[in-house]
């Protein structure tokens, strides 16, 4: 799972509200 900066940019990942941040499946 690797984070990005922002959940906006996560077309086919994840969305962290908590984190603020987007978790790839891979």
């Amino acid at each position: 799972c690797r984070y990005l900066g922002h959940p906006r940019r996560c077309p086919h990942g994840r969305a962290i509200p908590v984190k603020v941040t987007c978790c790839l499946s891979r």
